[in-house]
């Protein structure tokens, strides 16, 4: 059993489940995701593995900083790929961050494609203000969403050790015997050939101190239950600053 989080490996895992089911068109046309919906389970099921213990529960965590700019390129300032969150989010963050209603002919062209792409900083601003319940589930903190308080998890994944962490969940649970592992690594989202802790400075440099303290606020469970620590990050942008979270 494994709760999916999107942006935080879901699409290579979707890619692995394809390949066990013999879902080819998925494969090829990269629509993976829809396996999520393909291998949904009933409530009642749902219940009885969550209680089992003879079924291990699986959760895959991110860095709460690095998946936010995940969200951020990926599905609203990627011109390319033309979404629900784009059509839906884009217009709101413009309206907020610049006091005015854009029209969807001003924001998409005739092709489609995004001609107004909101910054990275007016992403975060609009985060910061917005209520976690109202977040997509691109971006809602992980905590939020995987039922820590209902559900007893046995193993959590993380993305920095996910090829590792991956092939043990394959080996406990034979799902390598059915499917080659190296399949993930063409289905694993890379930084553009740029070193994940460069590609991060470059945006969250653009956000004021106050800023970059009320969006870690806001992911502040994910930093306390997952083990990360924003300071690092911090540390690189504003190097007399630290951020102190509380449970």
């Amino acid at each position: 059993m494994v709760c999916v989080v999107l942006k935080a490996g879901s699409t290579a895992w979707n890619a692995l489940l394809a390949a066990r089911y013999n879902k080819t068109d998925m494969l090829v046309t990269r629509l993976c995701y829809k396996m999520i919906k393909e291998l949904m389970p009933s409530p009642s099921r749902f219940t009885e593995v969550a209680k089992s213990n003879e079924f291990s529960r699986i959760l895959v965590v991110r860095h709460p900083l690095e998946r936010l700019v995940s969200a951020y390129r990926n599905r609203l300032a990627d011109p390319d790929i033309i979404g629900y969150q784009s059509q839906t989010y884009v217009p709101l963050i413009l309206a907020y961050t610049r006091g005015r209603s854009y029209s969807h002919k001003e924001i998409f062209n005739v092709a489609g494609r995004i001609q107004v792409i909101p910054t990275f900083k007016e992403f975060v601003s609009f985060l910061v203000e917005e209520e976690i319940q109202e977040y997509d589930d691109h971006w809602t903190p992980i905590s939020y969403t995987c039922g820590l308080c209902y559900i007893n998890y046995t193993a959590i994944i993380h993305t920095e050790t996910y090829q590792d962490d991956i092939r043990y969940i394959m080996r406990i649970s034979g799902l390598d015997t059915k499917v080659n592992p190296e399949l993930m690594n063409n289905y694993t989202n890379k930084a553009n050939g740029h070193d994940t802790q460069d590609v991060l400075v470059s945006y969250y440099k653009q956000l004021e101190p106050i800023l970059l303290r009320r969006i870690i606020e806001k992911f502040k469970l994910d930093f306390l239950l997952f083990g990360y620590d924003p300071n690092p990050l911090v540390q690189k942008i504003y190097p007399n600053m630290r951020v102190y979270l509380t449970p």
